[in-house]
């Protein structure tokens, strides 16, 4: 079975992927105005409010009750000590 890619892949990627690469330009220049915890804070609300967005229009479903407290360790250690450590590694 041959896989096709479309357009509308492509244009999804090519968005991730300089979506991610701005973030580092865009935390340098925040980090000249705001500590690295509240460039974390800033990024994360922005996510949120775009994720918020997003998932009301889509109508996601929401997470079983014993997936949540999995979900708020992962985003407590995954995702906040990453942009913690990535905005305090780049303040130096």
């Amino acid at each position: 079975m041959k896989s096709q890619i479309t357009m509308r892949t492509w244009v999804a990627l090519s968005a991730a992927i300089f979506l991610w690469a701005s973030a580092y330009a865009g935390i340098r220049v925040g980090l000249k105005s705001y500590s690295p915890a509240h460039v974390a804070l800033l990024r994360f609300l922005v996510a949120s409010l775009v994720l918020a967005i997003y998932a009301s229009r889509s109508h996601f479903r929401r997470p079983a009750l014993w997936d949540v407290p999995r979900l708020a360790l992962t985003g407590i250690f995954g995702i906040s000590l990453y942009n913690l450590a990535l905005n305090y590694g780049r303040s130096v």
